[in-house]
Parts: structure tokens; sequence; C-alpha cells
């Protein structure tokens, strides 16, 4: 009896190499690398100095000496967390915008609620010419 051509070609199972023939052909397409540079800018431009933003905020910096007397550049704190959340700074730089947004936000989600339930019962309810 002769082999066929494939089990003599073929090392592993099947389904292995059709796994990673479909993977390779998945990163080598156009759009898995586009998607991946464009993943890469993200993480560079966005992911990147937001950590680096929040990791400033855990440590004392060369400026902070006329904040605090304690202040050693290089050390972690805290005390940058607790003067935007309770110190009396807080209140114009953290709670009076975000209570701005909120309310603007509430407002705008009430108008436009009210103006769909409207505008859809018409559409649903009467003759309206062009629905």
């Amino acid at each position: 009896m002769s082999r066929t051509t494939f089990e003599l070609k073929s090392s592993g199972p099947l389904w292995a190499e059709r796994w990673f023939n479909q993977a390779r052909t998945r990163v080598t397409s156009a759009r898995f690398i586009i998607a991946a540079l464009l993943l890469i800018a993200l993480a560079y431009l966005i992911v990147l100095p937001l950590i680096q933003l929040g990791w400033r905020t855990l440590i004392w910096g060369e400026g902070d000496r006329r904040l605090s007397r304690e202040a050693v550049p290089g050390e972690f704190t805290d005390f940058h967390w607790q003067e935007i959340l309770t110190g009396p700074s807080s209140d114009p730089l953290l709670f009076q915008p975000l209570w701005n947004s909120l309310f603007t936000g509430i407002f705008a989600a009430v108008i436009a609620l009210t103006l769909g339930v409207m505008l859809a019962w018409l559409v649903i309810r009467t003759d309206l010419p062009g629905k």
C-alpha cells in the first residue's frame, strides 16, 4: 500500500496545521498590520502619558517643596490626592466642574429623550408624510 502525499508532508495533526495557516494568514493581512500599528500609536500617545501622569501624582517632584516642608523629591506620597479630594482647592478644581458636567449631561439626555419620544409617537401613530 502506498501512503498519500499529505501523510508524507504532515508531521503533526491536521487541525494544528490548519490553525497555524489561518493564524499566519490573519497576522500577515493588511487589516491586522494597520490595526497593530494603530494600537501601538494609541499606547504610545495616550496610554503611556496617562500612566506617567498618574505616577507623577504619587511621588514628590522638585517643585513640590513650596507646597510642603516634608517634600523629598522622588519619595512616594498621597499629598496630591488628598489635596484635590479634600483640600481647599477641591471645590473649584474637582467638584464644581464635575457637577457642571453631570448637570449638562442629564439636561441634554432629558431633552433628547423628550424630543425622541414625541417624534417616535408622531411617526408611529399618525399619517405623517415621508415616514
